[in-house]
């Protein structure tokens, strides 16, 4: 094996000491950027870091590796270190997974970004985080400025679920109440 492969091995099975030790010899950039990969994958936040740290590209998977990341909810710290290093995503929608599924902190991290949680194609954040009554992600959301009328679904769905505080918090940032759903 050699140290190409042996960085690669070591990324993915989270064996930071050998990474270390790898790293202080000269290895190619695509090798580092497929270690990165790995160990994004994989959760090694520590290898991570230290890839990074050597240059590592975050971009070179065609911007994959945020929302590879916002998968991982106990792990806000690794989509975190991905944005401080450069990280660009195209995909407005990078919100929609994480507000679905409850996933706090990963929105948290995002809306410091600077991601807008009015910019979405599939389906809103907003709207999303109502129906599934994601009350704290609702109160995230709108304190960065989503608007609760942008697709009309928000209340609607806070309504039908029962969600009465969203329906109440949807309501004092100004949502319209006389939505008629189509």
């Amino acid at each position: 094996m050699g140290a190409n492969d042996a960085l690669l091995y070591s990324s993915e099975n989270g064996y930071i000491e050998a990474v270390n030790i790898l790293l202080t010899i000269n290895i190619g950039r695509e090798i580092l950027n497929e270690a990165l990969h790995l160990a994004t994958q994989k959760r090694h936040l520590e290898i991570i870091r230290a890839l990074l740290g050597v240059g590592a590209d975050p971009n070179t998977r065609n911007g994959k590796l945020p929302y590879m990341a916002t998968s991982y909810p106990e792990q806000p710290e690794i989509l975190r270190a991905l944005l401080e290093a450069g990280c660009e995503f195209e995909d407005a929608d990078i919100l929609f997974r994480p507000s679905s599924y409850g996933y706090l902190e990963i929105v948290r991290v995002l809306l410091e970004a600077g991601v807008d949680p009015n910019d979405w194609v599939y389906d809103d954040p907003l709207s999303v985080a109502c129906g599934e009554g994601h009350l704290e992600i609702v109160q995230l959301l709108l304190g960065a400025g989503a608007d609760p009328n942008i697709s009309e679904n928000a209340l609607p769905r806070a309504s039908r679920r029962g969600h009465a505080e969203i329906v109440q918090m949807l309501l004092a940032a100004g949502a319209n109440p006389n939505v008629q759903r189509q």
